[in-house]
């Protein structure tokens, strides 16, 4: 923290999805590096909370296999996700975040429409759990 009022934050972040079904499977990673302002709205005996307000810069990958098929498809995209959450610490050294994680470019994540074309959506949003040991 800067002051009692303010700070940043920044970390990286690692995702994993795996999934699969009798008709493909699929395995998507993210690599994302979050730069956070941190806003404290309660701070008295060593016990506090706070908004988080950032955003996370990084790529994902993904790999997509129909089954019967000896090929499967990757994709490789850059990604870029607001960061917006609540912080509770206490002791003035731990935290616990809880983040929404919103992604704003669409990414090579998907499925094979019939004529086996892949589809580019934008991703859903991701929610998290972080907890720091030793803020300062």
């Amino acid at each position: 923290m800067f002051n009692r009022y303010f700070g940043i934050q920044h970390y990286a972040n690692l995702g994993l999805d795996f999934g699969s079904s009798s008709h493909w499977k699929t395995f998507y990673a993210d690599v994302t590096y979050n730069l956070d302002l941190l806003i404290n709205t309660y701070s008295r005996d060593g016990i506090g909370s706070g908004l988080i307000l950032g955003a996370g810069f990084g790529f994902k990958s993904s790999t997509f296999t129909l089954s019967g098929e000896n090929q499967s498809t990757k994709q490789f995209d850059f990604q870029t996700k607001i960061n917006v959450g609540a912080r509770v610490f206490f002791k003035n050294r731990y935290a616990l975040d809880f983040l929404l994680r919103i992604p704003l470019l669409n990414t090579q994540t998907g499925y094979y429409l019939p004529n086996k074309e892949f589809l580019k959506y934008k991703d859903y949003f991701t929610l998290g759990v972080n907890f720091t040991l030793g803020c300062f």
